[in-house]
């Protein structure tokens, strides 16, 4: 399923249905962001070696170079905030919402804030969705652009 809004492509790669877990245990986030691009003449697909996991979440995506901005594995207490910086510009954050989690999947509350180009000041919000993702399967996000102008893709997985 793909939704787009503000820009933004949503690829969900959610499926199995995951274990019933304890609340107040915290969820495991693995995040892997990519400098994502197309390069002409190049046939197969290139993923920097801490990229791997990520390829199959990625498949349908229309790049073939992915090199590593950011991995990153954290542990997310339910109903609080947990924030991964990506880049200079870019901030993900991450609340497992414990009240979605009766049907066994992990609820999950995303926002990417983004920090405007100077002169503008601020925090603005570039993502924000909410989603329920099985343990252990692949949410992609892109359509966001780094500074050198390519994609940055985003693949989340969550465990608890």
């Amino acid at each position: 399923m793909v939704l787009w809004g503000l820009g933004i492509g949503l690829m969900v790669m959610a499926g199995a249905v995951a274990e019933e877990g304890d609340a107040s245990r915290p969820v495991s986030v693995t995040l892997w962001a990519a400098s994502a691009k197309t390069v002409a003449l190049q046939e197969e697909m290139h993923f920097d070696r801490d990229l791997e996991p990520m390829r199959e979440a990625v498949a349908r995506l229309p790049f073939n170079s992915y090199k590593n901005v950011k991995t990153d594995f954290r542990a997310a207490p339910f109903d609080k905030e947990t924030r991964i910086r990506i880049t200079s510009r870019y901030t993900l954050v991450i609340t497992p919402d414990s009240r979605e989690s009766t049907d066994n999947r992990i609820g999950l509350h995303i926002c990417v804030e983004m920090r405007p180009p100077p002169p503008k000041k601020g925090i603005i919000k570039a993502l924000e969705t909410r989603i329920k993702l099985a343990q252990k399967k692949k949410l992609a996000l892109s359509g966001l652009k780094l500074v050198d102008k390519s994609d940055l893709v985003m693949v989340l997985m969550a465990d608890r």
